[in-house]
């Protein structure tokens, strides 16, 4: 029996704990792990249409300038058919998210249902919000880390799979039943508890 690809990982933002296996990107080459330097603000990103298997982004993304549409189109056209994105972001409900000045935004555990077919958050203001790109995505999973002791609130995690479809064969119902997230990671999912690399 043939060994199983090595799934391609790109880490978005490595900073100084960067994650074995991975392409390591971060905004200035600021060590020999760092493989790409690039401000992500500037689009297009400097890879391949669909180069990887999945993508991390832990504490980066909520930086940006970018519109979250943008960042997330980007995300979805340098990853492969079902590829995965894994994020974490600062909470809207945690005090400490908007204690570091360079946040641009905070995160809802539902923000990324607009980008699901089937939801009713895609169904009623998503579907027609980024209909222009059509890059869809399904919620595998959201959860929480790093919970800041003085509140017991942490950041939100996120687990988003590439969506192959157009987005409109899976209203309604059955889709949604189909693509309801669980609330905890799988088990070879190994969130980073560590502090965030900027906050």
């Amino acid at each position: 029996m043939a060994d199983e690809p090595v799934p391609v990982v790109l880490e978005l933002g490595c900073g100084v704990r960067p994650t074995a296996g991975a392409v390591h990107h971060d905004r200035i080459a600021h060590s020999p792990q760092v493989d790409v330097a690039h401000d992500l603000n500037q689009l297009p990103w400097p890879w391949a249409d669909e180069a990887f298997d999945e993508v991390l982004a832990f504490d980066v993304l909520e930086h940006l300038t970018l519109e979250v549409a943008q960042w997330l189109d980007e995300a979805w056209r340098i990853l492969r058919p079902g590829g995965r994105l894994r994020l974490r972001l600062p909470a809207f409900d945690n005090p400490v998210s908007y204690r570091d000045p360079t946040h641009k935004r905070v995160f809802h555990d539902e923000t990324f249902y607009y980008w699901q077919p089937g939801h009713p958050l895609h169904e009623h203001y998503g579907h027609f919000y980024f209909a222009e790109a059509g890059r869809w995505w399904t919620v595998a999973h959201v959860t929480r880390a790093n919970p800041d002791p003085r509140y017991g609130i942490g950041d939100l995690v996120f687990e988003l799979h590439k969506y192959a479809g157009t987005g409109d064969e899976g209203q309604g119902q059955e889709a949604l039943a189909q693509a309801n997230p669980q609330r905890a990671p799988p088990p070879d999912i190994a969130i980073k508890e560590v502090p965030s690399n900027s906050n």
